[in-house]
């Protein structure tokens, strides 16, 4: 399966493979100066919280109704429920498809929320779930493998998926094939082959969806065609970027949203590295604020937060400890493309992926830059001033001994949404979702997960690998990412709520 890099990174010396560019939304002049965009590993990473003022499952009967209000990784709409109940119990769960070999990759590629319906991808379609029995309301079938997917929609329900033209059992199909589906109606709005994808392998593929747009852009070691970007009612297209690799560049789609930003990195002949994160109109590709890298010894430059932006960087002294696919070091910058504070980070923010392109320890928003940093089992929790880089306050888990991961803010923007995950050494302990204050990092626990699935909590918990749980409406969804290991293999999807009465 195919990752979803938003970096540039090449473990190897020598020129770097060709890598291509994007674009971004230059018409997004509504935006919400406190919208937290989450990230995590692919990633993904990111995880939203969003609510409903009345659901079956149940919540603050004062909260605002929230129908048709979406929920995804990377994008956050509706207003945030807190569960009616801190005692969690399991909702429901969807098995690994039968005959799955053990050895096998097992990921899901997307899965998005609205107040009415789970959406997940599957190897073949795309799936609407109930939300709260994990009942199937509706499928939309795709001619061939899902190769990936845009990790925001639009706040009209719509998303975009890459797949295969046809089911191919080889390793290296062509991902040609493009669709945008409207969740919230659970039907496929139209279909057309990715002009220049004629090469068969996905490579490291990025999917995504502005309010006028959709883009995809892909490359694979020594072939890199370029971003192809289409109309969102895909009656036109709209521009191609030129292919990687001109000049000593490369430029490639990183992230959608509200808008595109692309990545680009620049290499001497003797391999040092400038960095360029520029902001694009999708329709027109004309960019719209950019920012060059200060230095040129970074080794990796990843993007990680879009509106407020921020990168997390590694650098070629690091490289020595291990560090690679971690931050050492972040950046922020403000909406006029300046650099507003470079934070050095204390212990690597590990979570970071190469290949996932997610980065799963960092959330951003109100005018503060959450990182969990430290060992993946353990750690803390930091809160950093956006225009300062100066610590506000830090925060451990209950008792120490697990991680605090960031998820999201609540729609206040006065608490951030941490997941606590579960512990399956001894007799175990399920996973915690809590609210942590933005001004002073005081705890509250909004959901706890039962004891008595730990352990498969823990082995359905893809965090560290780019997925995060889910947290929308109230509940909390586990999408598996993992290589199989065994003949009974966790759950798929494992669903979470309050516990009524």
């Amino acid at each position: 399966m195919p990752g979803e890099p938003s970096e540039f990174h090449w473990g190897a010396p020598g020129p770097p493979p060709p890598d291509p560019p994007g674009h971004r939304r230059a018409r997004a002049r509504t935006r919400r100066r406190s919208r937290v965009v989450v990230v995590g590993l692919v990633c993904a990473v990111a995880v939203v919280l969003g609510a409903v003022a009345l659901l079956r499952q149940g919540g603050d009967a004062g909260g605002a109704r929230a129908e048709g209000r979406v929920a995804a990784a990377g994008q956050e709409r509706g207003v945030a429920l807190r569960p009616s109940s801190a005692r969690g119990h399991e909702l429901f769960r969807r098995e690994v498809p039968a005959g799955t070999p053990v050895g096998a990759s097992f990921r899901t590629v997307r899965v998005w929320a609205t107040s009415e319906v789970l959406v997940r991808t599957t190897k073949y379609a795309v799936e609407g779930l109930d939300p709260v029995t994990g009942t199937r309301r509706w499928t939309v079938p795709l001619s061939g493998r899902v190769c990936g997917a845009s990790e925001t929609m639009t706040s009209g329900g719509k998303v975009a998926v890459v797949f295969e033209p046809a089911k191919l059992e080889i390793t290296h199909a062509p991902c040609s094939e493009l669709a945008v589906i409207d969740i919230s109606a659970g039907r496929k709005l139209w279909q057309k082959t990715i002009d220049g994808m004629d090469s068969s392998g996905d490579g490291h593929l990025v999917v995504a969806v502005t309010e006028e747009a959709v883009a995809v852009d892909w490359y694979r070691e020594g072939w890199a065609p370029g971003a192809r970007t289409y109309s969102l009612d895909g009656r036109r297209k709209l521009w191609a970027a030129r292919p990687a690799g001109e000049n000593r560049c490369s430029e490639r789609l990183v992230r959608g949203g509200e808008g595109l930003y692309t990545l680009e990195r620049c290499w001497s002949e003797t391999l040092e590295y400038s960095y360029t994160v520029r902001l694009r109109d999708p329709v027109t590709g004309r960019t719209e604020w950019s920012f060059r890298s200060p230095r040129r010894d970074y080794w990796t430059f990843r993007l990680v937060s879009v509106n407020p932006t921020v990168l997390a960087i590694t650098e070629r002294a690091d490289l020595a400890d291990g560090v690679d696919e971690s931050a050492t070091r972040l950046m922020t910058v403000g909406e006029d493309g300046k650099l507003r504070a470079e934070i050095r980070l204390p212990t690597p923010a590990r979570g970071c992926g190469g290949l996932q392109g997610t980065c799963g320890t960092v959330v951003a928003a109100g005018g503060k830059v959450y990182v969990k940093t430290g060992a993946l089992a353990a750690g803390e929790l930091t809160a950093y001033d956006f225009r300062t880089g100066k610590v506000a306050w830090r925060a451990e888990a209950a008792g120490g001994r697990r991680p605090l991961w960031p998820l999201r803010m609540d729609d206040s923007g006065e608490g951030l949404i941490a997941y606590e995950p579960a512990s399956d050494s001894g007799s175990g302990t399920g996973g915690r979702v809590v609210r942590l204050d933005a001004e002073d990092g005081s705890r509250e626990e909004w959901l706890r997960l039962p004891d008595a699935s730990a352990e498969e909590q823990s082995q359905a918990d893809g965090v560290v690998r780019g997925a995060p749980p889910l947290f929308a409406y109230g509940r909390l969804y586990f999408q598996l990412q993992a290589t199989l290991g065994t003949a009974d293999p966790p759950p798929a999807l494992l669903a979470f709520g309050a516990e009524q009465g």
